[in-house]
């Protein structure tokens, strides 16, 4: 019992050894424009599944000021004293999400979220942004947009 313990550790040892020198190299190889070498180097391969898609797609909220014709983006907020700012982004996402799968009272907890999480306005609407991460840093106004829900 003893002897395959220590076996699996040895072995255990040796494959994270080999996972380090595969992310040096594969971060030095990346560097010099050659591609990735290995590909479990990517720590969002683990915790953003998203990451190698090349492509991100998330809600965002639009609210149609008092007497005003345009509408304006709100931004992600921070942190408040309800809400951290991860807490927002998947709350909205999933009551969207709800809402869309024509639940009538999960559409009503999105309206209320989103009154609750905006300012005042005449009308809102739940907006669905599409960009690639490269083209959003170099122009952060390059996003495809989709109204899903209007309130």
């Amino acid at each position: 019992m003893q002897f395959g313990f220590k076996r699996r550790l040895k072995y255990t040892r040796w494959l994270v050894i080999a996972s380090m020198a595969g992310s040096f190299l594969t971060y030095f190889t990346g560097m010099m424009g050659l591609g990735e070498f290995y590909p479990f180097a990517n720590w969002k391969l683990f915790t953003q599944p998203l990451g190698s898609k090349n492509h991100y797609q998330e809600y965002r909220v639009y609210t149609l000021p008092i007497g005003d014709t345009a509408w304006q983006r709100q931004p992600v907020i921070s942190g408040s004293e309800s809400y951290t700012k991860d807490e927002y982004i998947y709350t909205l996402n999933s009551l969207t999400q709800h809402a869309l799968a024509d639940s009538a009272a999960f559409h009503t907890r999105l309206l209320t979220f989103v009154k609750y999480i905006s300012p005042p306005a005449s009308a809102y609407k739940i907006v669905q942004e599409t960009y690639q991460p490269l083209e959003y840093v170099r122009n952060p106004q390059h996003y495809d947009t989709l109204t899903v829900i209007r309130f």
